[in-house]
């Protein structure tokens, strides 16, 4: 009787660490799945833009996105579009306010905003941002206003610089 109880503990101990092994698979399984999950589901909404068909933003603006960027959102006020390289995203938003109110409501601006002219004929007023992004107030003639903010993951924004001018290039209003 006494080998019997003894199997019998040493099947629970089986049984047991079968168990915690079980455990332990169904959360790695989920840590995997809550990982890879939201950026499978921003690709499921989001297309590649064509360098052509222009993207509204709000009533009085567009973007025609660069050639092979990925719009991923597009709702209303805002489109978000990122660089095939996944490394810029840029978000932009139709703004009320002119440029002045737009950086002394933007945390992080770094120096003096430089104001340009785009070779598109729109005004654009820009800015570094502390954490290495960028922000850029794009107006055109007729007083509509388009506030874009730039993130760099993983990058220098320096070398960004060229795509960032041809993003705004493509703002109409």
């Amino acid at each position: 009787m006494a080998g019997g109880s003894a199997r019998s503990v040493a099947r629970r101990w089986d049984v047991g660490a079968a168990w915690l092994g079980a455990a332990l698979a169904a959360a790695g399984i989920g840590a995997a799945v809550m990982t890879a999950l939201p950026p499978v589901l921003e690709n499921l909404a989001s297309e590649v833009a064509d360098g052509v068909t222009a993207v509204p933003i709000g009533d009085d603006a567009e973007v025609v996105v660069p050639a092979d960027w990925i719009v991923t959102t597009h709702a209303g006020d805002r489109v978000s579009v990122r660089t095939p390289d996944g490394v810029l995203r840029a978000q932009l938003e139709a703004a009320d306010e002119d440029a002045t109110a737009i950086f002394s409501a933007t945390p992080g601006a770094q120096g003096e905003a430089r104001s340009e002219q785009l070779a598109s004929g729109m005004n654009t007023v820009h800015a570094d941002l502390a954490d290495g992004g960028y922000v850029a107030v794009v107006a055109g003639p007729d007083g509509a206003n388009v506030r874009v903010v730039i993130e760099v993951r993983g990058g220098d924004i320096a070398a960004y610089r060229p795509a960032i001018a041809h993003l705004l290039e493509g703002i109409r209003t």
